[in-house]
């Protein structure tokens, strides 16, 4: 069949006819049902055109056009006679047909508004229903978030006043002192932190003063009263500069217990009676004026005094008038201040708002509340401050009546989580009293018993929904929304009748057309010939294996290619088939059906690679190169979403993208351009971020990206995990735009080059200087498109350009010493939680109480390298706590101390090629690497047990892995281990430095300065914190110092001796068993060795890594000692023996200690891992090593001036000399440290 060049397709030709075009002329992708039917007809039944529709063609008919018109002439009588009664047979079969469609009309219609008006009815009663469930859900909602926020702001005012009760009372004990005689010096600190966790407006220590004691109270009381001076600097240091020395009235206290007025003007009296007295001493914030110190509370408020030690906890008073406090405790607009931070005052006097007293006993014994009580703690309790919060955000119109067991009341409305005082007495609106959610607020050790006692308060919240919620979540809306139910209805009924009056406008046509096609078909055949041959056209249509209209190829097969996976079930019927030629389709269609596929003639392809991404993730956790990957490619599919660019595939570190289908466009080379390039300025933001995360040489990856324009086949190649595949020259040229482009750089072919100067972008793009040579495509001509475009300086642009600009706009955080310092002191803390989730909490509570202090370097005896240990003796297995080190949450001002001191050290490496910060970063990512792959391998179900798995691990990793400090300490070791280096090695350093020389021995020189000068900078005040998150204890202190010493002085690989120690100790770890030795020393012993080669492995990591790490840090380590060289500090050029001597330190050293870390079989797969790219770097560098060292020779030498031999010793370092200078005045070293390291790093 023909069809103007597309390969469309109708569902029947004709059959037996010579139609020319199959029994109808198609055009637009429409269809006919039937074709001609035995006859001549040039074009079938009707010429189609558009959308319309033929359901019949002409049958048997001689006609031009079908069977639009019958033939005249011969036997046009007879034809006529045979039309007229055709026509007359149709008609009757027609009204007879009409009687039951009418009747169906009617019974359609009925049914139609019965179920109008039964949905109707329902829907108005389930919505009716439905909005006061949601009404009734949304209160019960509302009072459960309320009753959850009551319950914590009851927790922290009970518990905390209880709390700082037992912590002044433990405070006496550690003071030694004896009540009531007792000043506490940092109770400012105290209740400060007390205040903010209660929430409480004022704090007060009271002591009982027997009245034997009254005469020496009233002395105690004067002489210590500088208390007060003491708490008013810290509130004004806390308070960051709002309060000073002015806000505070300067006077002395009244010296006497007194009752009246306060210290105010109102005359005042002593205290009478016999006693007990209990006079306000400590205040906190500290008082106005001082004058309110002695005031005697237990004649102000006895009966709720008693009532708090007859029931030996926390109990409240009656709200009370307390604006006689006013100008005495506080001033009055402080006291206005606090609740204007609470919610919305208005202006109101703020003393009218509820206030009472809260008494707390203290006892005489810390946790014993049966010892005697020896005084209170009185906190002022201001009701705003509890009724913020309570609601969820967006609730309003709830009332909330505050009532105690004294007859009082007070009401709040609350809005979200503000809140409005409304006044005196319960003001909420009555109708609403069935809505009473009541909510207890006390907090009772013995309810029962306490709620007898007589003298104090049990405060409870009511809250009340009102007129204005009810408006909110009950609004009526089932009537209006049932209208529009049954208005659904009606229009359905009108839509019926309409589309009633087309069907008859259609099947009057379809009559008159049937008429006279019968009146044809009974001219030319007898009836049974006739019916013979409709009933085999319709057998023939029936068995026919229907064509889907999107088979068809062009736009409609583009629907197949947007729902592409389709059931594999589809050959389930040609499987079962024995019949030879379906076998043989099958073999070929092996679904069943077309494959599904598209030529896309304009399209533009973007090929993406990650530069230095196969070195990079040879130093890294699988799981840190998912996270790069993730992290990049969902950046990509975002900016690929907004763009509506279609991303095909990832291949290992490849991103594939196409743009031009399946929905094609113009614009589709400028569309990728802007794609590509928001692609790599996204990937360079990201990789600076990631950097603190993922460690160093993360910044230093960047995109290579190709693109190319050209026609793709696409298609979905099914079978096992189906997926969308693009096929063609375009794609392997896109791929050659990729592999010969250059870092941070985006290749096009000429094909897209041409797009873009006809879009009117030329000026995005710029020739390449050299032609390109790519695989089976010769020399091509390339272009780079520029990294940036004039539509950047646009003021509007689309939305997916905005998005994207909002990204760019950003700026790169942290230059790459910042971002080192930050990715090792995430390390560092992760390592600190652990160490402190594995204590036990007890024991830590203890070794803070005895307030250990270490000692820096000058209490230490002898040189670092004396203090080497041949066994560091690990703790014996105990079974992990409970505690998990994600929860731990260390002070602030440990991690910043941790902060500060690892940029100290940071700024104490010298500014060297290869001994520098990024390489100790670099070396203590290897550690963290090989401690991550500790593990205990080929443990079965039975090894393991119940709950041995620790205990299995702990003896297989010679407990290493038990004991968060050793794994800090190895870290801590990797990141000071070049401290200060020179950049020259130990002998040249020793002629440079003959003091220095002479201090250490002559030995290790450079080593033990650095652990000197980094635990002499450890040992300073500003890391006071951070030593004691480290070590509580004397034996861990010494522990994690032998540690340390041990693992950086094992760096020294040089010392001929100390090596040949090592190897002495090795073998008696792991070749010689000693009777003599005890199990735990020989296990502490393998311990020890295997740290001491952690660290060595770690510090010359890159040779045991992928090819390009290697070749930096190798190059890195020749440019350090050719710059020794030309300055005259080494007699040798590197280039001389560079290429044999790492030949000799593969063969001697690196492959050694390769196996030596797969012998001691702790490291797991990271063993072979390394020793393998050990091997492989050894043969690499022997067959290229020569021309490596000669291309680093020329270029250094390039770089450098002719090598002078210098007429005196180098000078020491900067630092060294001014440590030596600063000693000799009798300066601490940590105070020259902190003063070189304030210079740039910030506290």
């Amino acid at each position: 069949m023909s069809s103007n060049g597309d390969d469309r397709r109708s569902d029947a030709g004709s059959l037996n006819g010579n139609s020319g075009h199959g029994g109808m002329f198609r055009r637009g992708g429409d269809r006919s049902d039937t074709g001609s039917l035995n006859g001549n007809s040039g074009h079938g039944g009707r010429f189609r055109r558009g959308g319309d529709r033929s359901d019949t063609g002409s049958l048997n008919g001689n006609s031009s056009h079908g069977g639009s018109r019958f033939r005249r002439g011969q036997g046009s009588d007879h034809g006529s006679n045979k039309l007229i009664e055709s026509a007359q047979g149709v008609d009757k079969i027609a009204a007879e047909e009409t009687k039951y469609l009418t009747i169906s009309r009617i019974l359609v219609i009925f049914v139609i508004l019965f179920i109008a008006a039964i949905v109707s009815t329902g829907a108005y009663i389930f919505l009716d229903r439905s909005e006061q469930d949601n009404y009734d859900d949304r209160y019960e909602h509302v009072a459960n978030t309320a009753k959850d926020a009551v319950e914590f702001h009851v927790k922290n005012v009970f518990k905390s006043a209880s709390a700082l009760s037992r912590t002044l009372s433990a405070e006496a004990k550690a003071l030694k002192l004896d009540f009531p005689f007792v000043t506490y010096p940092t109770f400012e600190t105290l209740c400060g932190n007390a205040r903010d966790q209660g929430g409480y407006e004022t704090l007060f220590y009271s002591p009982f003063v027997d009245f034997t004691d009254l005469p020496a109270w009233n002395n105690y009381s004067l002489q210590n009263q500088g208390w007060i001076q003491d708490s008013r600097e810290v509130a004004i240091a806390y308070s960051e500069g709002e309060l000073s020395q002015d806000d505070y009235v300067d006077e002395s206290i009244i010296p006497l217990i007194y009752v009246g007025g306060l210290g105010t003007d109102v005359e005042f009296a002593p205290s009478y009676g016999q006693g007990p007295y209990m006079p306000l001493w400590m205040q906190s914030p500290p008082p106005f004026r001082p004058t309110v110190i002695n005031f005697d509370s237990y004649n102000f408020l006895r009966i709720t005094i008693d009532a708090s030690i007859q029931a030996r906890q926390p109990v409240m008073s009656e709200v009370q008038d307390l604006s006689l406090l006013a100008e005495t405790v506080l001033k009055a607009e402080e006291h206005a201040k606090f609740h204007e931070n609470i919610l919305d005052t208005e202006g109101a006097n703020t003393f009218d708002h509820p206030h009472s007293q809260m008494y707390t006993p203290i006892f005489e014994e810390p946790n014993d509340d049966s010892s005697k009580v020896v005084g209170t703690i009185n906190a002022i309790v201001a009701w705003d401050r509890y009724m913020t919060d309570l609601l969820p955000e967006g609730t309003r119109g709830v009332y909330c009546v505050v009532k105690n067991t004294c007859d009082q009341a007070y009401t709040y409305k609350l809005n979200g989580n503000q809140a409005l005082f409304v006044g005196s007495g319960d003001l909420h609106e009555t109708k609403y009293d069935g809505t009473e959610v009541i909510l207890p607020f006390y907090d009772l050790k013995r309810p029962n018993e306490t709620a007898k006692i007589w003298g104090h308060c049990l405060y409870s919240y009511h809250l009340y929904a009102s007129q204005e919620f009810e408006d909110k979540y009950l609004d009526s809306s089932a009537l209006p929304l049932t209208l529009v139910v049954a208005s659904t209805f009606f229009f359905i009924v009108a839509v019926f009748f309409l589309y009633d009056w087309f069907l008859k406008r259609r099947n009057s046509k379809i009559l008159d057309v049937a008429a006279k096609t019968s009146a044809i078909v009974s001219s030319l055949f007898p009836s049974n010939v006739r019916d013979r041959l409709l009933n085999n056209a319709a057998a023939n249509e029936k068995n026919a294996a229907p064509v889907e209209k999107n088979e068809e190829v062009g736009g409609k097969n583009r629907m197949k290619l947007k729902n592409f996976l389709q059931s594999e079930a589809e050959m389930d019927s040609l499987t079962d088939n024995n019949d030879t030629n379906s076998h043989d389709y099958a073999e070929l269609h092996v679904y069943g059906s077309k494959p599904i596929a598209d030529i896309f003639p304009e399209t533009t392809i973007m090929f993406a690679d990650i530069v230095g991404f196969t070195a990079w993730s040879s130093t890294r956790e699988p799981t840190q190169v998912f996270t790069l990957l993730e992290n990049i490619y969902k950046s990509f599919d975002d900016i690929a979403t907004r763009r509506r660019v279609f991303k095909v595939e990832t291949v290992g570190d490849c991103y594939v993208a196409v743009c031009g289908l399946p929905d094609p466009r113009s614009d589709h080379a400028v569309v990728m351009s802007r794609f590509a390039r928001a692609c790599l300025k996204r990937m360079q933001e990201l990789v600076h971020k990631l950097e603190v995360m993922l460690g160093p040489d993360t910044a230093d990856l960047s995109m290579r990206i190709g693109l190319h324009s050209g026609p793709v086949t696409a298609g979905v190649l099914r079978g096992e995990r189906a997926r969308f595949q693009l096929f063609g020259d375009t794609m392997n040229t896109a791929s050659r735009m990729e592999s010969t482009g250059e870092k941070g750089m985006i290749q096009m072919s000429q094909e897209t080059a041409d797009y873009l100067t006809v879009a009117g972008k030329g000026s995005w793009i710029f020739p390449r200087d050299e032609k390109v040579v790519a695989k089976g495509k010769g020399r091509l001509q390339t272009y780079w498109l520029a990294s940036e475009g004039p539509e950047h300086h646009r003021t509007s642009s689309t939305v997916e350009e905005q998005s994207v600009e909002i990204v760019a706009a950003q700026p790169l955080q942290l230059d790459k010493s910042e971002r080192l310092v930050k990715w090792n002191g995430d390390l560092l803390l992760k390592l600190l939680k652990e160490i402190e989730a594995s204590r036990d909490p007890s024991v830590t509570q203890r070794t803070e109480e005895s307030n250990y202090e270490s000692g820096g370097i000058e209490t230490r005896q002898g040189t670092v390298l004396d203090e080497v240990q041949e066994i560091v003796h690990l703790p014996n297995f105990a079974s992990k706590t409970n505690r998990n080190a994600n929860t731990i949450q260390l002070a602030p001002e440990v991690e910043d101390q941790l902060l500060s001191y690892i940029g100290a050290v940071a700024m104490l490496y010298q500014d060297n090629p290869f001994h520098c910060f990024e390489h100790a970063s670099h070396v203590t990512m290897s550690v963290s690497k090989l401690m991550s792959r500790i593990i205990a391998p080929d443990l079965t179900d039975e090894d393991v047990g119940d709950g041995n798995m620790q205990a299995l691990l702990h003896d297989h990793t010679y407990g290493i892995t038990s004991d968060p400090l050793t794994q800090f300490a190895c870290v801590f070791s990797a990141l000071i281990h070049d401290v200060d280096h020179t950049g020259v090695p130990n002998n040249q350093l020793a002629r440079e430095n003959p003091r220095l020389a002479e201090l250490y021995g002559g030995r290790s020189i450079a080593e033990q300065n650095s652990v000197d000068l980094a635990w002499n900078l450890l040992m300073g005040a500003d890391f006071e914190a951070l030593r004691n998150a480290i070590y509580k204890t004397p034996e861990e202190e010494s522990r994690f110092r032998q540690l340390v010493v041990n693992s950086v002085m094992a760096t020294d690989i040089m010392d001929k001796d100390l090596k040949q120690l090592r190897n002495q100790r090795w073998d008696r770890a792991f070749e010689e068993a000693s009777q003599e030795e005890s199990q735990k020393d020989a296990i502490d012993r393998k311990a020890t060795i295997v740290i001491e080669h952690l660290i060595q492995a770690s510090d010359v990591s890159h040779t045991m890594q992928h090819w390009h790490i290697y070749r930096k840090w190798n190059q890195r380590l020749f440019g350090e000692m050719y710059q020794a060289y030309v300055s005259g500090r080494s007699d040798r050029d590197p280039g001389e023996f560079w290429y044999k001597g790492e030949l000799g330190f593969f063969d001697f050293y690196i492959i050694p200690l390769a196996k030596k870390l797969k012998d001691c079989g702790v490291f797991g797969v990271s063993s072979d891992e390394y020793l393998n790219y050990a091997v492989k770097n050894r043969e690499e560098w022997e067959q290229r090593g020569q021309e490596v060292v000669a291309e680093m020779a020329n270029e250094l030498k390039t770089k450098y001036p002719s090598p002078q031999k210098a007429d005196e010793p180098v000078k020491s370092s900067e630092l060294e000399a001014t440590l030596q200078k600063s000693t000799q005045n009798g300066v601490k070293s940590s105070d020259v440290l902190r003063r070189k390291v304030d210079q740039g790093v910030s506290a």
